[in-house]
């Protein structure tokens, strides 16, 4: 069973944006900063003084030991970076409008609220 036309010429027109963006630079420039960023950061002093340390040392323990250090430290980062804030508490539909909000906030002042209301 063919989809009908209207779907069809959708799912053409998005397959051939995908395709001219991906013929574009874009994604090649995109990796590329993310491998000269990345180069970057090994280049660095940090890691160069930490490598020369575990060489010195000689322990697996040790290198897993920083492994473990580092990947918690980048996974405590991307939490923070991607922390989105949320609603907390109930929540109904507003009055008079078409969204969710606090009932607490509502409850707390309803003259208050018809009142914001009417003067928009």
């Amino acid at each position: 069973m063919d989809p009908p036309p209207s779907l069809s010429n959708v799912f053409h027109d998005l397959s051939d944006t995908i395709k001219k963006f991906l013929a574009s630079n874009a994604v090649s420039d995109f990796i590329h900063m993310i491998s000269d960023l990345i180069k970057k950061i090994l280049a660095s002093d940090a890691v160069v003084s930490v490598v020369k340390w575990c060489k010195k040392e000689k322990t697996l323990l040790t290198v897993v030991a920083v492994a473990i250090i580092g990947l918690l430290m980048l996974c405590c980062c991307c939490k923070c970076l991607t922390k989105k804030t949320r609603i907390s508490g109930k929540t109904m539909k507003a009055p008079g409008q078409d969204f969710r909000m606090l009932r607490n906030d509502f409850e707390a002042s309803p003259s208050a609220y018809f009142r914001n209301l009417r003067s928009k």
